[in-house]
C-alpha cells in the first residue's frame, strides 16, 4: 500500500513538473492559428454519403429542420478520418450541415464510413445552445482506448452577442453510440458592454498528456501567464443516435 501512494505521489509529481516546464512538447489538441483543411473528396462520392444518411434517417432530420427543407444536395462541412468505431480500422467521419436556411442552420448530422459502408449515423443540434459549428477534426486516442475521437470546434457570437466564445467538445464513438465526452472553451472575447473599460480577449492553445483520463494544458497565445490545467465542462450540445441496417 505505501508503494502505491508513492507512486501516485511521482505520477502526481511528474504532471505537475509537464504543466510547468514544457507543455509545448506535448501533442496539441487545439491551436487557432492552425486552420483544418478543407475538405477533398468527389462530388459523386459526397452525393453517395448523403444518399445514405437519408435513407437511415432522413424522417428524423426532417422533423429536426422543423419549418425549414433538408438541403436537397450535401452541404460538406467538414471530414476527418481515424479509426472511430473499430480498433485499427481505416474510416471516414463526414459532418454535413442540414437545413436549409437564410443562416447557417445549426442542425449537423455527423457519418461514419468504412469501405463505402456507412456504419454510424447522429444528428448534432447546436440550435438551443446558439451555436454553429465551425471546423471538425479527428484526435488520435487521447485516453488510450485504441479509439480515434473528434473534435469539434462551436462558435457563438451571433446576433449581436457582447460576449463570442470558441467551444471545444470532444466526441467518441463507444457502446455503439456517438457521446460527447465533455468541452471546454478555447477563445472569449470581452467587449466594452460587458467591461466597462477596455476591449480584450482570451486565446488558449491546448495540449494533451494522453491517458486515462487524458489531462489538458493550456497557454495564452500571447504568451501571457504560466500553462493551466483545464477541466471538461458538461457537454451542452444535443446528440441523437441512429440504428444503421
Amino acid at each position: 500500500m505505501k508503494q502505491f501512494f508513492a507512486l501516485l505521489a511521482v505520477c502526481a509529481a511528474c504532471l505537475a513538473l509537464t504543466i510547468s516546464a514544457a507543455p509545448q512538447t506535448l501533442p496539441v489538441l487545439y491551436d487557432s492559428s492552425i486552420e483544418v483543411a478543407a475538405p477533398k473528396v468527389s462530388s459523386a462520392e459526397t452525393n453517395r454519403v448523403y444518399k445514405e444518411l437519408l435513407r437511415v434517417a432522413g424522417a428524423s432530420l426532417k422533423r429536426g429542420c422543423g419549418s425549414n427543407k433538408l438541403f436537397s444536395e450535401p452541404q460538406l462541412d467538414g471530414l476527418a478520418r481515424g479509426a472511430f468505431t473499430r480498433k485499427g480500422s481505416s474510416q471516414v467521419a463526414w459532418f454535413f450541415n442540414l437545413c436549409e436556411t437564410e443562416i447557417v442552420s445549426g442542425f449537423y448530422s455527423l457519418v461514419i464510413v468504412e469501405n463505402e459502408r456507412v456504419v454510424h449515423v447522429s444528428s448534432l443540434n447546436l440550435l438551443k445552445i446558439h451555436m454553429l459549428a465551425n471546423e471538425l477534426y479527428s484526435l488520435r486516442d487521447i485516453n488510450l482506448n485504441g479509439i480515434d475521437e473528434l473534435a469539434l470546434l462551436m462558435v457563438s457570437g451571433a446576433d449581436g452577442n457582447p460576449s463570442p466564445e470558441t467551444v471545444l467538445t470532444l466526441l467518441e464513438h463507444s457502446d455503439q453510440k456517438l457521446k460527447a465526452l465533455g468541452q471546454f472553451q478555447v477563445y472569449e472575447f470581452y467587449s466594452q458592454e460587458l467591461t466597462g473599460d477596455t476591449v480584450s480577449d482570451v486565446d488558449w492553445k491546448v495540449y494533451v498528456v494522453k491517458g486515462n483520463p487524458p489531462v489538458f494544458i493550456a497557454m495564452r497565445q500571447d504568451g501571457r501567464g504560466p500553462p493551466v490545467r483545464l477541466t471538461l465542462d458538461k457537454p451542452q450540445l444535443e446528440l441523437q443516435n441512429f440504428l444503421v441496417r
